[in-house]
């Protein structure tokens, strides 16, 4: 609800659906092992269907595709595990073939992609920073890890009613040893924990009990399936406590990402949770599914509560709280402010100016509108409103993914020259950058003259003058000027005929 809220088509939104869809294959391939009635051409298209799918994810959100692949492998290997049992010629060519391709495969279908894509965004570091207390940890997972121990519970009765003392017999050894394991990693954990990895007083111990549960004589395969996809998404939380991708703003993007895999992921393990305990609460005393029933709803209900505290949060965060409602997200700016660099801006001139270049200017001409001090302010805002492209858009965004050098220097390079194309008062470098930049509209409204002197920016009405630019819209303090092309062709013959001479 968190990116629906906020409306960001972004690329971990974009892979939501990619994710269902591996999973949903993985599912089928290990529901099928053993019993798979398919031809072996229909059994390669499936396989590179998921390889298509979970390459696919390198594209549309990088981050996604190093835990889908792990889950990838681990699904088709339980898959071939499940239909041999046993490890000879015949099976162990098999593996290859199936988790081998699926591996070639999925590399081979993003060729496309891997061959032009390059960022130095590719090493994993320690993380040094600050960790997530147990209290922000149950806050984000709690209705998660609450299903999950609740299944773990539920299925742990299971096993114990269906194990008699006599089978033990002979087994105190391996039982002693097992408790003594069990002991020694729960007080790691604690030690860990102990170093700030407080959500390792959570994880490990649900790890160590999911393993014993996933690997317990005569458990059904969709338990193992969703066990694994609870410590696959258990294992992700964990994770970003410990490490953090090389380049990132802190952790933020780290554990941004890799939590909305652990949610997904969360997610389904939940829904089938859920289902069974409640299929199987009929059988439980009255007490404990009672008890079990109120803490779940609770639960539940103030998880529930968070699209409608969310929407309210971001409602009331306007700019123009006095606004009425609507679903038009340009609305605003005829009743808001903008202040930057000690300066109030009315945004209803920058609406109209706005409202003017969606309506006529047509193709994709470029325009060049001044940069904020910083972003997440107004700077890019034409360019953002109208999908023209600019000489720059945020500049963060552009060295965050232009990496390499001298990528960062050109880009700031561009910040700078931005500037002085505005500060400047000398008409002939302007000129140069309007030629450079192959620049067709020039934007001066209030955030140009919230940052730039009056007299840097009376230049442009001169050049109106001299025919190099014609003032195309004005109203208020928003003014748009459009480059004569022709006159660039005339300034043009002109320096070549002084050079003649």
């Amino acid at each position: 609800f968190f990116t629906f809220l906020y409306g960001d088509l972004h690329a971990h939104m974009i892979s939501m659906p990619l994710m269902l869809l591996a999973l949903a294959l993985l599912l089928h391939e290990v529901l099928a092992a053993g019993h798979d009635s398919r031809g072996r051409w229909t059994q390669f298209f499936a396989l590179g269907l998921i390889a298509l799918t979970v390459g696919m994810l390198r594209a549309t959100n990088t981050w996604d595709w190093p835990t889908f692949m792990i889950l990838g492998v681990a699904g088709l290997s339980f898959a071939w595990w499940l239909h041999w049992r046993h490890i000879n010629r015949r099976s162990a060519i098999q593996f290859v073939l199936r988790v081998g391709g699926f591996v070639t495969l999925s590399f081979l279908f993003v060729l496309p992609f891997t061959t032009w894509y390059a960022t130095v965004y590719g090493s994993i570091l320690p993380w040094t920073g600050g960790k997530t207390p147990l209290w922000a940890y149950f806050d984000l997972h709690g209705v998660f890890i609450f299903l999950i121990a609740s299944l773990l519970v539920w299925d742990t009765g299971r096993w114990m009613r269906s194990v008699y003392v006599g089978a033990l017999r002979g087994m105190g050894l391996l039982l002693l040893s097992l408790g003594l394991g069990v002991l020694a990693v729960l007080a790691a954990s604690v030690v860990v924990a102990a170093m700030e990895y407080q959500a390792a007083l959570v994880v490990v111990p649900l790890l160590l009990w999911i393993t014993f549960l996933f690997f317990r004589q005569g458990q059904s395969r969709e338990i193992q399936i969703v066990l694994a996809l609870a410590a696959l998404a258990l294992g992700l939380t964990l994770g970003v406590e410990i490490i953090v991708i090389g380049g990132d703003i802190g952790r933020q993007n780290t554990v941004f990402k890799f939590y909305m895999q652990a949610w997904m992921l969360f997610s389904v393990v939940g829904g089938a949770a859920f289902a069974w305990l409640v299929s199987a609460a009929g059988r439980w005393s009255p007490g404990l599914r009672h008890g079990w029933y109120i803490i779940a709803s609770i639960l539940f209900t103030v998880a529930a509560m968070y699209p409608i505290m969310a929407s309210r949060g971001k409602a009331v965060e306007r700019m123009a709280p006095d606004m009425p409602f609507t679903l038009d997200g340009m609305e605003y700016m005829k009743y808001a402010r903008q202040g930057e660099n000690n300066t109030w801006i009315p945004l209803e001139d920058e609406y109209h100016m706005i409202r003017w270049l969606q309506e006529n200017v047509e193709g994709a001409p470029v325009i060049i509108e001044t940069q904020s001090w910083r972003e997440y302010l107004w700077g890019g805002r034409v360019a953002i409103y109208t999908g023209l492209p600019s000489v720059l858009g945020w500049r963060f965004h552009q060295t965050q993914q232009r990496t390499m050098d001298p990528l960062v220097q050109m880009v700031n390079q561009r910040r700078a020259n931005i500037s002085g194309f505005y500060a400047t008062h000398d008409i002939e470098k302007t000129w140069e950058m309007i030629r450079y930049y192959d620049i067709s509209y020039v934007i001066v409204a209030g955030l140009e003259r919230a940052y730039f002197a009056p007299e840097s920016l009376e230049k442009f009405d001169a050049m109106a003058e001299q025919g190099l630019l014609e003032k195309v819209y004005a109203q208020g303090q928003s003014t748009v000027y459009k480059v004569n092309k022709e006159a660039d062709l005339v300034a043009r013959e002109v320096a070549l005929a002084e050079n003649m001479e």
